[in-house]
């Protein structure tokens, strides 16, 4: 099966997945939420979009093997001067990375290209199943780090002058701030500020921008983001933490189609917030 075969397949499975009733619900009432100006129809266009992009994501890792074997041909990484001037200060790299477009071929990409990436991963249940994600992951050097003792690790490796790509985009319950994200409190994960504050490393923003048709898919790194230091720890890592979800709401603002947490729960004090018009 080809790569465009691929694409038109998951398209398919994604609108058909679109049509079940609990994510639907979820996924439109968060549209609404966060884009009250947009008509219904233009909701539904976005949340369709969204999961046809989730399944895409799916089978473009099933197909990491091929791609990683000509990795020129599907992608082009854009803004790598950042990340190597970055990698002079000897202090690695923390990646602020979602899951906007394909955030594992994101990885594979930029380690391609010589960067030396690794990826902090949630273990999935069935061992058999997460050695295999781990093989294609390493497909071009890619290298996972298990959650359990990801904090150790991760500072080993930023001392070790590598990258390290966290995602900023999960609910998470321990070691959270709450910062806004489309106008409402989103529960994220303190640590990229907290190791950036602690090590002087620097945050860097990555986005993975899947190419049209014949197009290659575009990975960009952007600007580091400047540390906000005070001296009062937890106002310094809401503010930063703030500065990674506000440069990723303003890239979601412009593909909306291509985030696709809409799904996600990502929103979880819903008492604080009256219901949606409109959102069903």
């Amino acid at each position: 099966m080809n790569h465009s075969t691929a694409i038109k397949i998951a398209e398919g499975v994604g609108s058909l997945l679109f049509l079940r009733q609990r994510r639907r619900k979820i996924c439109l009432h968060n549209l609404h939420a966060a884009f009250p100006e947009k008509s219904q129809a233009d909701l539904e266009m976005i949340g369709r979009s969204s999961m046809q992009g989730l399944v895409t994501v799916i089978f473009e890792c099933i197909r990491i093997p091929v791609i990683a074997k000509d990795p020129e041909k599907y992608f082009e990484v854009q803004g790598g001067e950042h990340a190597w001037k970055a990698l002079q200060k000897k202090k690695g790299i923390i990646l602020a990375v979602s899951h906007f477009g394909n955030w594992e071929l994101m990885a594979v990409a930029s380690a391609a290209k010589g960067f030396p990436m690794h990826a902090i991963g949630k273990p999935v249940k069935n061992p058999f199943l997460y050695e295999s994600i781990k093989r294609l992951r390493g497909a071009t050097g890619l290298k996972s780090i298990d959650k359990k003792g990801a904090i150790r690790n991760t500072v080993q490796l930023l001392k070790n002058n590598q990258i390290v790509a966290m995602l900023i985009d999960e609910h998470v319950k321990k070691g959270e701030v709450w910062v806004d994200f489309f106008g409402r409190k989103a529960a994220t994960s303190s640590l990229p500020a907290m190791l950036s504050l602690k090590y002087d490393s620097p945050v860097i923003p990555a986005f993975y921008y899947r190419g049209q048709g014949s197009e290659r898919s575009i990975f960009l790194f952007g600007e580091p983001f400047h540390l906000i230091r005070t001296g009062d720890l937890q106002a310094d890592l809401t503010a930063n933490t703030q500065q990674y979800v506000s440069r990723l709401e303003q890239e979601v603002r412009k593909r909306p189609g291509d985030w696709t947490m809409w799904m996600h729960n990502r929103w979880r004090e819903e008492d604080r917030y009256p219901p949606i018009q409109g959102a069903t």
